[in-house]
């Protein structure tokens, strides 16, 4: 008998204890994620942790039960996803899976999620938060702001990679996307060109800062391929784009500055090989290099012919 009233005094002295630190975890959750006055109650025995993986579960299943999020359920929807949020502020899979539910019918409290987590000491190695922000503000938000979106990609690349969830590549392609519909749009050019700056922009940034903390370093080997591209847009003529006087002579410019030793085109801007006398893209008449000075043999890029010896032209 004494047992059992010792046993039972210690499961109560637990729960007292337990709901006591509960209340103080719960005060500085509230800090962080302030909810509405209806869904301030502490949980009991401060079992949090729980009570959100069963509230994740119902909130799972009542998704599954309605055919999508419109602007019948929203709030329901919002309101359960914020007292997930209120329960355990540091589960990433109610920003990452949670919030992207609500982006097409609520985007700017897509956007409040999604920042607050972005935001959360606790979830500051997390890429996939802010990347969905910055998706929200560029594709969802309307109209979009692409400078806030930009800003969002590149917290996203300053983070470290997941190996099982890398979104990098993604993050690095909207980011630059997003920097050049904000010149195309303020400096009212063709989205073509700003693609073409902004890309230049960031290898010159690159060039003169050995010590940028910029999210895209021109040292990676596909940076340059990336500009080579943009060039190649921005120069060849299309159905429904020409290439203004003033551009070609910049892409002229940049490509010049760039791409000096890599035997480009001038007018396909694609890459040509040793001997080459005229484009195999586009029939242009090229500037040949890698042919011995005195036979005129191929020698690509040796120092000395192998068929005179005669040495290659610095």
């Amino acid at each position: 008998m004494k047992n059992s009233i010792t046993h039972i005094i210690i499961i109560v002295v637990a729960i007292i204890l337990t709901s006591i630190l509960g209340a103080k975890l719960y005060k500085q959750q509230e800090m962080l994620f302030p909810g509405k006055d209806a869904m301030r109650a502490v949980p009991i025995a401060g079992l949090h942790k729980f009570t959100a993986d069963v509230s994740w579960m119902l909130f799972v299943n009542y998704l599954g039960s309605i055919s999508g999020v419109n602007e019948k359920n929203v709030d329901e929807v919002t309101n359960r996803l914020e007292k997930l949020i209120r329960l355990d502020p540091n589960q990433p899979k109610y920003y990452e899976n949670g919030a992207m539910f609500l982006s097409n019918e609520d985007a700017p409290k897509t956007l409040e999620i999604l920042q607050k987590g972005t935001h959360n000491p606790n979830l500051k190695n997390n890429s996939v938060i802010p990347f969905n922000a910055g998706f929200i503000f560029m594709h969802n938000l309307d109209p979009p702001d692409y400078v806030q979106a930009a800003n969002y990609f590149n917290t996203s690349l300053n983070r470290p990679v997941d190996s099982e969830y890398s979104i990098s590549t993604n993050a690095k392609q909207c980011y630059f996307r997003c920097l050049a519909l904000k010149d195309a749009i303020g400096k009212k050019i063709d989205f073509r060109i700003a693609m073409v700056e902004v890309l230049y922009k960031e290898i010159e940034s690159d060039r003169n800062n050995e010590n940028s903390e910029n999210c895209y370093s021109a040292e990676q080997p596909d940076i340059k391929e990336k500009l080579l591209n943009a060039l190649r847009n921005a120069k060849i003529e299309s159905e429904n784009y020409t290439p203004t006087k003033n551009a070609l002579q910049r892409i002229k410019e940049i490509s010049t500055k760039v791409f000096a030793n890599d035997h480009i085109c001038d007018k396909c801007m694609q890459q040509y090989g040793p001997g080459q006398n005229y484009c195999s893209h586009c029939g242009n008449k090229l500037v040949p290099w890698g042919v011995c000075p005195k036979c005129g043999a191929v020698i690509g890029c040796a120092k000395f012919c192998p068929k005179c010896g005669t040495k290659a032209e610095e």
